[in-house]
């Protein structure tokens, strides 16, 4: 028994690749993989101005020597790329001090993600003082950049998503303050003076 499965949108036609499974009578579950052209996926939810990302699973299935016969149910189509994990080298920062980060990027099995990212840095006004673009084979980014003399003290933070999932951002704030290294003194009182 051959079972072919794809995605597709009631008025848009097939989006995405379709998988070739071959059942017989011994396994009860197969898994298959199906992705999602995402050109594709774009345009229709510009054109159809989709409320609810459902898509129709189709199956073919194709019994020895009979004729085909298809099924599909709705599916819910979730637009979450994967994860993306921030990591700063320590939470509190001095004006002038440098910042550095590292980006994980893992898909939905916790795999290295080899996709682009934007990345974004925010002042503890909210204004974007960094916006670029990055891809790293691997699914690691490191960086680092200065806090400017002059910064305003207070939260900041570093974003960043997957190209065309901004819904989905992942962000990591830190301080910046002015440390001042705090000064004591110690007396010793002996109780008999010599």
């Amino acid at each position: 028994t051959q079972v072919n499965l794809w995605l597709e949108y009631e008025q848009g036609g097939i989006v995405s690749n379709t998988a070739h499974v071959d059942c017989n009578g011994d396994e009860k579950t197969k898994l298959a993989e199906l992705k999602i052209n995402i050109e594709r996926w774009k345009e229709l939810k510009n054109n159809h101005k989709m409320s609810r990302p459902y898509l129709n699973l189709l199956a073919q299935i194709q019994v020895n020597g009979k004729s085909p016969e298809r099924k599909s149910t709705k599916v819910l189509v979730l637009e979450k790329r994967g994860y993306i994990f921030i990591q700063t080298d320590q939470p509190i920062y001095n004006p002038t001090q440098k910042v550095k980060y590292r980006i994980f990027t893992l898909d939905h099995s916790f795999r290295p993600n080899n996709e682009r990212i934007f990345i974004s840095i925010y002042n503890a006004d909210g204004n974007r003082i960094l916006n670029s673009l990055r891809f790293e084979r691997g699914g690691i980014y490191k960086d680092l950049f200065s806090i400017p003399s002059v910064a305003k003290m207070g939260t900041w933070k570093i974003t960043a998503h997957y190209e065309y999932d901004q819904e989905n951002t992942a962000e990591r704030e830190f301080k910046v303050e002015q440390f001042v290294m705090p000064s004591f003194d110690v007396n010793i009182l002996l109780e008999k003076k010599y």
